[in-house]
């Protein structure tokens, strides 16, 4: 009988070995794989960073967007006018596509998003 707890003590130190060993493999060979997920998540924490400084400072984000606005329609007059027409040829394509019931509704869209940001952000 003490053989065999001998034999089996044997196999398994053996294999605990050969468990401590394939650790240190899989710990090399993941590097690569931790360096890609570290990215990722420093990309997701810029974003949430970006997202709560729109959110705690919209205002001046809407007073900036409106100076840079403003001084482009008083050098850029034409330019301006005919952004204008462009957006305003874009916004009639896209409701008339809708219309024809392409696209889900804009509350759907609402709802994605909102999961989107709630979820991740």
């Amino acid at each position: 009988m003490t053989s065999e707890l001998q034999v089996l003590a044997q196999e398994r130190g053996r294999l605990l070995e050969r468990i401590s060993h394939q650790r240190r493999v899989l710990s090399v060979q993941l590097i690569p794989l931790q360096k890609a997920a570290n990215t990722g998540d420093r990309a997701v924490a810029s974003a949430r960073n970006a997202w709560e400084f729109v959110r705690l400072h919209r205002a001046a984000i809407a007073l900036i967007a409106g100076v840079f606005g403003s001084v482009f329609v008083v050098l850029r007059p034409k330019r301006f006018l005919g952004l204008v027409g462009r957006g305003f040829a874009l916004w009639r394509s896209w409701r008339s596509i809708q219309a024809m019931g392409l696209f889900l509704p804009g509350s759907l869209w609402a709802t994605a998003f909102n999961t989107i940001r709630q979820r991740y952000f």
